[in-house]
């Protein structure tokens, strides 16, 4: 499946080339606390995040509380800041940044999306692309890139985004998502 997330005015998904969105997050920065909050279609509120970070040991965790009032902790793994894991109904999620705009998504250390921003964002608006095995639950993704979202902002007419200019995480270029149900 392919997905679009649109950040304008908060972040949003929904399926490439169809209108209606599955998920809506919004975040907000006070006094150096970052939070956010994803709802769901019908504006229902499914998570809370707060965004910590670990001076000492250079770590950013994200507190996850869930509408059933479920915590998760969202991590991240290495110095530099390269690679995210959440532990969730009985799966791992890893979330790897790849040298340039890439990102991809790992559940249980087989990769089911990839992540690709876009190069050049004009007027205050950009997109995310995603490609994602057919099966998976877009609500954990969209939680994923949520919770790396939180005080990513365009304040400007025209930006360009180079992304990682270092090499991060190794990336599969060849990878294809699973569109079939097995």
């Amino acid at each position: 499946m392919e997905l679009i997330i649109t950040r304008h005015n908060g972040i949003s998904i929904a399926h490439k080339g169809e209108s209606q969105i599955l998920f809506k997050g919004t975040w907000s920065i006070f006094f150096g606390k970052s939070k956010a909050e994803i709802f769901d279609a019908n504006d229902s509120l499914i998570y809370k995040i707060e965004k910590k970070i670990k001076w000492l040991k250079f770590q950013s965790i994200y507190h996850i509380i869930d509408s059933n009032n479920n915590e998760l902790k969202f991590t991240s793994e290495n110095r530099k800041h390269s690679t995210y894991g959440l532990n969730i109904d009985d799966n791992y999620y890893q979330y790897r940044i790849h040298k340039g705009r890439k990102q991809s998504i790992f559940k249980n250390d087989k990769q089911v999306a990839s992540i690709e921003d876009d190069f050049v964002s004009y007027f205050y608006k950009d997109s995310i692309r995603i490609l994602a095995d057919n099966d998976e639950n877009i609500e954990i993704l969209f939680l994923l890139i949520m919770c790396l979202q939180i005080g990513e902002e365009n304040d400007s007419t025209v930006t360009f985004d180079f992304g990682q200019l270092l090499n991060m995480e190794p990336i599969d270029n060849n990878w294809q998502p699973n569109f079939f149900k097995p």
